[in-house]
């Protein structure tokens, strides 16, 4: 008759599988730097909420988010600060040490959402294209030129 349990050398394979899959798993983390996908969706999203402003604020001037090398802010018409939709705080701004964004310039939406932009940046009469790049890689965002769509 055999006894209940597991053995010694099951105990043993089953530690050593959880620590090689516990290595491997942190290893892939990449923890305090930041991926190129996701520096490129907190710029779409930036480029979004924008767009929304510009669209439901019809007495404002518009909305436009301001792209320089490392970062980005969103303001207003008049200059001022947006808030953050997540923290409810000014400035709606980001700024990354290890990320690269070019070209560099200002897109602005009307009160039709149309983007218009300046700067190194061109959608009059193209799509304009911002590359978000890390030492790992590279993602695009794309602002329509005609319904500025961004994906």
């Amino acid at each position: 008759m055999r006894a209940q349990g597991f053995t010694l050398v099951e105990l043993v394979t089953v530690i050593v599988l959880i620590a090689v899959l516990s290595v491997v798993a942190i290893a892939r983390l990449e923890i305090g730097t930041t991926s190129a996908h996701e520096a490129a969706g907190e710029l779409v999203s930036a480029l979004r909420h924008a767009q929304h402003l510009s669209l439901t604020h019809t007495d404002a001037a518009g909305y436009r988010v301001e792209v320089d090398g490392t970062g980005f802010r969103v303001r207003d018409g008049a200059g001022n600060d947006v808030r953050n939709p997540l923290t409810g705080t000014a400035p709606f701004t980001e700024g990354w040490s290890d990320v690269t964004l070019a070209p560099t310039g200002t897109v602005r939406f009307d009160q039709r959402g149309v983007p218009t932009c300046s700067g190194g940046l061109g959608c009059t009469a193209a799509n304009a294209v911002l590359t978000v790049a890390v030492p790992g890689g590279s993602e695009s965002v794309t602002v329509e030129r005609v319904t500025g769509y961004v994906r």
